[in-house]
Order: C-alpha cells, then sequence, then structure tokens
C-alpha cells in the first residue's frame, strides 16, 4: 500500500478512537462532579446534624470520586497520546500531498564553516534536516545532526542500513515513540539541566543527620500518642515539631541544590522513561537495535529513569508552604527524599547521559526510516572500496517525484567532471542533488536513485561561501580558504568534492587561470567529483587530461521564442546560451 493511503487510512483509524476517547472524557468528569457534590452533601449534613451515619454515607461517594479520578487520569493520558500520534499521521499526510514541512528545521545545527552542511542546504528552511527530521526530543535532533555532518565508515553504513530497512517497517511502533516525544515537549535548556545535575557529586548526608531523621520522627509519634492519651501536654508536641523543622533547615540548602526545577524536571523524565521502556520491549532482529536495546535492559534503564522521575515530584516540595512544613515537622520528609536521590545519583547518574544519548540515536534511526517508508522507490547503495560513486536515475531527494528529473552518472578518480551549462539549465541543482546523495549514502540512508555504488569518502564542497562581517573575511578569501582546505584533505585521503563557478569574487581573467590551476592540482591528487563552471576554455583542459578530466553538460533549447529546459545530463561541452536572448526578450537590451 502506498504511504499516502496509509497515512489515510490510519487518520481515520484515530480519528474514530479520539472522538470515543472525548466522549468518555466527558463522561468521566461528569461523574467526578456528581461524586463530589455527593461527597459534599453528606459532609455538610453531618456537620449540620452531628450524625454518624451520614459521615459513613460520605465515605462511598469519596471512595468513588478517587476511583474515578485515577481512571480519568489514564484516559486523558490516553486520550492525549492518540490525539498527539493523529496529528503525527495528519502531518506526514500533508508532507507527501502539499510538501508541508511542520519539522523543526535543526537551523541551530548550521555551520558556515562546515566541508559541506552549509552548501548543500543540510539544515534551516527547506533543509534536508527539514525533510527527514521526525525527532521530538532535543537529544533527538542533535544526534540526527551529528549523523548529517559526518560520514559513518563502511561497515556502520551497512549496520545503519539494515536497522533503518526494520524500523521503516514498524509504522505505528515508530509513531508511538515519536507521539511520546510530542508529549514530552523537551528543550534544549531542560536537558542541558538535567546532563549538569547527573554530573555533580553531592556529598552523602551525615550518619548524624541520618539517624536523627529516623529518631525524632519516632519520637515526635510517641509524643503525639502520649498527648491524645493525655499523658503530656500538647506544648511537648509542638517543640518535637520544631526540633523536626529544624532538623530539616540543616539540609536544606542540600535539598535545593538537587531539586534542578523539580516538577518540570520529573515530567520530563518520566517520558523519557517511557520512550526508553518502549525501546526496551520491542521485538527487534537487527544486531545494532538488538546492542543497543541490550544495554537499556542491562542497565535497567527505563525502571531507573521512572524511579529518578518519582523522587523528583516527591521532592519538589520543598519550599516552605503548609505541606512542606506539616511533612518534614512530622516526618523529616525531604531529608529521606534528599537520601534517595543521593543514592540513586551515586548508583546512576553516570549512566544517564548514556541512556539518553541512547534514546536519541533511535529517534534519529527512525528518522531516516520515516524517510525511508515515506520513498518506497529510493534504494539503499551498495558500498565498495575502489572509489568509485555511480548512480542509476539520480534525483534530488527533496524534490516532488511528479517534478523530479533523473539523471545517471559514473565518477571515479580518473573521470572528474567539468559541467557546463546556461544559467537556470540545472548545473548547481545536478551539483547539489550528487552532494545530498552522498550525505545520505554516508550516514546508511537510501538515496533517489532505482541503483546506485557508492564508495563512502569525505565530501568537501565550495559552492555558497560568504562575506564575514565578524573577522573581516572577504567572499573571495573565504573561498580561497575552502580550496585551501580541499588541496590539504586531497593529499592525505580521496575525497569526494564538487565546486560550482569558483573564483567569483575576481576579475575574468584571473578566474579562468585560476580555475584552471586549482582543477590542474586536485586531479594530480585522488579525487571524485566534479565542477560547474560558465568558461568553456576550462572545458579544454580535457584535451591535455582525457585520462582524468570528462566535460558533460545541461543545454537549453529556444522553442517557439521560449526558452526550454529538460534538466537532462549530456555528454560533452553546452552549445547554447541563454543569458542574452533573456535579456533581449525581457527588453533589457
Amino acid at each position: 500500500m502506498h504511504p499516502i493511503n496509509q497515512y489515510k487510512n490510519l487518520v481515520k483509524h484515530y480519528l474514530v478512537k479520539y472522538s470515543s476517547f472525548k466522549e468518555k472524557s466527558n463522561t468521566f468528569s461528569f461523574v467526578r462532579l456528581v461524586l463530589a457534590c455527593a461527597t459534599l452533601f453528606f459532609l455538610y449534613k453531618a456537620l449540620a446534624t452531628g450524625s454518624i451515619p451520614f459521615v459513613l454515607a460520605a465515605i462511598l461517594p469519596l471512595a468513588g470520586f478517587v476511583i474515578v479520578l485515577i481512571r480519568h487520569r489514564s484516559l486523558l493520558w490516553e486520550k492525549r497520546i492518540t490525539e498527539n500520534v493523529l496529528l503525527i499521521n495528519k502531518q506526514e499526510l500533508a508532507y507527501l500531498e502539499e510538501r508541508s514541512l511542520p519539522f523543526s528545521d535543526g537551523l541551530v545545527f548550521s555551520d558556515p564553516n562546515h566541508f559541506y552542511t552549509f552548501d548543500l542546504d543540510v539544515f534551516g528552511k527547506d533543509s534536508l534536516f527539514q525533510h527527514l527530521n521526525r525527532a521530538n526530543t532535543f537529544i533527538g535532533e542533535k544526534t540526527l545532526a551529528n549523523k548529517l555532518k559526518h560520514i559513518l565508515p563502511s561497515s556502520e553504513i551497512v549496520d545503519t542500513q539494515e536497522a533503518v530497512n526494520e524500523l521503516s517497517q514498524k509504522l505505528e511502533w515508530r509513531q508511538y515513540i515519536g507521539t511520546l516525544g510530542k508529549t514530552l515537549k523537551d528543550n534544549q535548556n531542560d536537558y542541558l539541566k538535567l546532563l549538569v545535575w547527573s554530573r555533580e557529586r553531592q556529598r552523602q548526608i551525615s550518619v548524624q543527620v541520618s539517624v536523627l531523621s529516623y529518631l525524632l520522627p519516632l519520637i515526635f509519634i510517641i509524643v503525639l500518642g502520649a498527648s491524645i492519651l493525655g499523658i503530656l501536654s500538647l506544648k511537648w508536641v509542638v517543640a518535637c515539631f520544631v526540633v523536626n523543622l529544624g532538623l530539616f533547615g540543616t539540609q536544606s540548602a542540600k535539598i535545593k541544590r538537587e531539586v534542578v526545577d523539580a516538577k518540570n524536571v520529573a515530567e520530563t523524565i518520566k517520558n523519557y522513561g517511557y520512550i526508553l521502556n518502549s525501546i526496551e520491549t520491542e521485538d527487534f532482529t537487527n544486531p545494532k537495535l538488538n546492542r543497543l536495546q541490550e544495554i537499556l535492559k542491562t542497565d535497567g534503564a527505563s525502571k531507573e529513569i521512572r524511579r529518578l522521575s518519582d523522587i523528583f515530584l516527591r521532592i519538589q516540595g520543598v519550599n516552605f508552604d503548609l505541606g512542606a512544613i506539616i511533612l518534614n515537622g512530622t516526618l523529616a520528609f525531604h531529608i529521606h527524599a534528599l537520601k534517595t536521590l543521593i543514592n540513586w545519583k551515586t548508583a546512576h547518574a553516570d549512566k544517564l547521559e548514556a541512556w539518553l544519548c541512547l534514546m536519541g540515536e533511535i529517534e534519529a534511526l527512525n528518522s531516516l526510516a520515516n524517510f525511508k517508508f515515506n520513498n518506497p522507490r529510493f534504494s539503499f547503495p551498495e558500498l565498495n572500496d575502489s572509489s568509485i560513486v555511480s548512480f542509476q536515475d539520480l534525483g534530488h531527494p527533496l524534490i516532488e517525484e511528479k517534478l523530479r528529473v533523473t539523471n545517471s552518472i559514473d565518477l571515479n578518480t580518473s573521470n572528474f567532471v567539468i559541467l557546463t551549462g546556461s544559467n537556470m539549465s540545472g548545473k548547481s541543482t545536478f551539483l547539489r542533488t550528487l552532494g545530498i546523495n552522498m550525505v545520505l549514502a554516508g550516514v546508511g540512508a537510501p538515496v533517489c536513485a532505482s541503483s546506485s555504488s557508492v564508495y563512502p569518502m569525505p565530501i568537501v564542497v565550495s559552492m555558497r561561501q560568504s562575506d564575514s562581517l565578524s573577522s573581516g573575511e572577504s567572499y573571495f578569501f573565504a573561498e580561497v580558504k575552502r580550496l585551501k582546505f580541499i588541496i590539504e584533505k586531497l593529499k592525505t585521503e580521496t575525497c569526494f568534492v564538487l565546486l560550482d563557478e569558483i573564483l567569483r569574487g575576481t576579475n575574468s581573467d584571473d578566474k579562468q587561470s585560476g580555475t584552471i590551476g586549482v582543477i590542474q592540482k586536485i586531479i594530480s591528487l585522488s579525487v571524485v567529483g566534479g565542477i560547474a563552471t560558465h568558461d568553456l576554455e576550462v572545458c579544454k583542459m580535457t584535451d591535455q587530461h582525457p585520462d582524468k578530466l570528462q566535460n558533460r553538460n545541461f543545454e537549453v533549447e529556444i522553442i517557439n521564442d521560449e526558452l526550454v529546459f529538460d534538466y537532462k545530463l549530456r555528454e560533452g561541452i553546452c552549445q547554447n546560451k541563454s543569458a542574452t536572448f533573456l535579456m533581449k526578450k525581457m527588453e533589457i537590451i
């Protein structure tokens, strides 16, 4: 079944389910109100008449109210989950049918100095990241961004391909993970707060304070009992209460240091636990996924994360409100909560970041799997160790299928491509198509091609250098620095290099001689890739280096006084020109 039809079916299914939960929720709200009113009525009658039967009569609706309240909370959680999974399917449907992009664009991860991500639009509006990203936690997005910034070794690419392929078939499980992430709504600040907390080591509570935290509440209970029996006066109860509060006061600073915005963090951690539990309990066949799962299961990660959430919830009322005063004046409540938290931290804090990074890895893999699911015609590239890059029916993965034009190309260290074509003919788009698909191949994702064979290698691109006002760096100097980096990189290893109209910041003679010099230098090294140029003199280099260079082009035709582009890659040098024709047509010249 086509993904669009599957999403439509799921939208219908979850709409019915959500409506059912909404109706049940309204019913529970009404029943809660009735039970609450009944409880208050019988309590009022009991106070008004002093009748014990009315007190007993109030117990039944009160018990019913508590039971309904607990069930209603569970129902509201299920309703929220259903609402979010419905939203996910609506978003995917809108993405495939309308190219809607309600997903984070990852602009925060952009780096203009990176070897290829800036030039290839990996981050930002309508970027590769935005089309891929289905992570809903900060660490998930960060992990996906880091993947797109690096090319994996061949063995890891194969493992990732297999994991992505298996996850692509687990649609409902992937969406459940996404739903939990949407419910979570964490952010970078919450995530970093938690990590900072986990790395700070707190001294254990002293033996004396620990003993007193048990002894003083026990004394309070005994004195309270004696007071009720009339053996001791109430002032002894008050004295014990004050002493307990004093003990709490000696530890309150330590407790507050551990709070870390406890309520918000507790909710965040609780949902982390749900996600980790879903990973721990899912059935996987892929070795990579099984390895990740085994780490969590061995550590009991989800259980411990949820326990940490419970501890934070217990400790959150540390400020001197009425509840905190009563609990600490009677039972030294927060001192016991602090001891539990410190014990948890000592036992598990050093594993917390690893658990969350593993969660992020699964979210990133789910994003790649979703990309595979949404594009069933895309294929995983075969890997080779011969410095070969071969694509059949290669297209840009971010262009809609109905608008996409595909081309086939075979590249190696013996045929660096000089690409020519008039303006708007598709040169730059084709270079980006090559680059984006090499990035996808390098992270273990499917590529937009019917078949392909790729040698995983560093990608280095010079297509979009920019002036830097902060460093006083001109466009030209930034580009020369990038070219210098490329040449130094090629001296140590084979690289996939894409260049687009280099040296635009200088005069035409300088540009021509400089471009020829750069090409001569890089083809003397181990390079795979191509350069786009308008300079036909540069194309003549293939006569001197037929074993290293080849000319390919995109042509434009003038049909019925209109420019017609077919975006098909051809052998040889571009012959037609469009700039003069277009300016005459628009009466500029």
